[in-house]
């Protein structure tokens, strides 16, 4: 945490008092003196610089030829439309730095890029290829905006990707050290970000307000959201039945909880060991031509101790069964890929006992209802 205080801290004064080039460079000189400092403290190892060879070739399809599986399309086109709006909010936040609008030609020239990419990073045996908010965060902070600069760093990553001892030399650097880098380049994004939302109309077009409020909600969700870890052990019986499976465990469970909420009084809570009866079962079967799966579980869970607001909590018994169609098996012939089917949730005392406002505590609720499933495995 100090090191990256103090490549963050180098950063700015580098930024504010510099001039010309070395300002510029401000993030890559922060990095390498925290890399400095990193080797001086003993925190960053050579060995696998030293290992690796002073020039290699990447072999294309190094893993094997493609193969085009109807399944492994779908899911990649979802991951790439997740990655696409990504894109577009770092070429608005581009947009905004350069002071060129972004039309939609733009637009749909930066997002086939993007595609080109990940095409390409594919055939190298490597992760999509697309557009990284650290770079935009780089825009703001040197203050270049040529395209030319970006090509000639294109062909200069090109050249130091034959020599594997620097990839190994940029994997060994620390990450305490890049994160000191990223606040600055991740935090410039989020200025830019902030900058766009200064020209927008809030005062006769509501809609804004509704926009912005459910995007910075659903960001926070992770920040406010309970965080659950539990450990269990115990033994379990396994019934191999003649079609499908039948099991039954014992366990000891321990609980440690991270809720974010204003109400809880203690954010990193850990409960008390507590027992879980649990039953799991499978028993797949045909209709005619359609497969079908009987499946489910229920959990019986002890009182656990006192909750977040020092609410002592009961026992709770979760129920989750439903009837399923192997979608999959029936369309393409894969067994277990895509599964659909309708169920049916029984959760008595759901989440414990709960304190109200007026300080009551109350049991937890009981739910009682029909489920729609759908299960993809890849």
């Amino acid at each position: 945490m100090g090191v990256a205080a103090f490549v963050l801290v180098a950063i700015l004064l580098m930024v504010r008092y510099a001039k010309g080039f070395v300002a510029n460079i401000a993030v890559l000189l922060g990095i390498i003196i925290g890399c400095l400092v990193a080797v001086g403290l003993g925190k960053m190892s050579f060995d696998k610089v030293a290992k690796a060879p002073w020039v290699d070739v990447v072999t294309p399809f190094a893993f094997g030829m493609p193969s085009f599986d109807p399944l492994m399309i779908l899911t990649m086109t979802l991951v790439m439309i997740v990655v696409m709006i990504e894109s577009t909010g770092m070429f608005l936040a581009l947009s905004e730095i350069t002071g060129r609008k972004l039309d939609r030609r733009a637009l749909c020239a930066g997002l086939r890029t993007d595609g080109l990419g990940t095409l390409i990073g594919g055939l190298f045996n490597t992760f999509p290829y697309t557009s990284f908010s650290q770079n935009v965060g780089l825009v703001g902070i040197t203050g270049v905006r040529s395209r030319s600069v970006c090509v000639a760093a294109g062909l200069i990553m090109l050249v130091l990707g034959l020599p594997p001892k620097i990839a190994a030399l940029v994997e060994s650097i620390p990450g305490f050290v890049l994160g000191g880098a990223g606040l600055v380049m991740f935090g410039m994004v989020a200025a830019t970000g902030v900058r766009i939302l200064a020209n927008v109309d809030f005062k006769t077009n509501r809609n804004n307000l509704y926009i912005v409020a459910i995007s910075i909600g659903f960001g926070m969700i992770p920040l406010v959201a309970p965080r659950k870890r539990l450990v269990v052990a115990g033994p379990t019986l396994k019934f191999n039945l003649p079609a499908g499976f039948l099991d039954l465990s014992l366990l000891a469970g321990k609980e440690w909880n991270h809720c974010g909420l204003a109400f809880c009084t203690d954010h990193e809570h850990g409960f008390d060991a507590q027992w879980i009866l649990s039953a799991a079962w499978g028993i797949p079967f045909q209709a005619g031509p359609v497969p079908l799966k009987f499946q489910g579980f229920i959990n019986y869970n002890s009182e656990k101790g006192k909750d977040y607001s020092g609410v002592k909590t009961e026992a709770e018994t979760l129920m989750r069964t439903s009837l399923i169609v192997d979608v999959g098996q029936m369309a393409a012939g894969r067994k277990n890929t895509l599964l659909l089917g309708v169920g049916y949730e029984l959760w008595l005392n759901k989440f414990g006992n709960h304190t109200t406002a007026a300080g009551v505590t109350k049991p937890g609720i009981n739910t009682y209802a029909p489920t729609l499933q759908m299960e993809w495995h890849f």
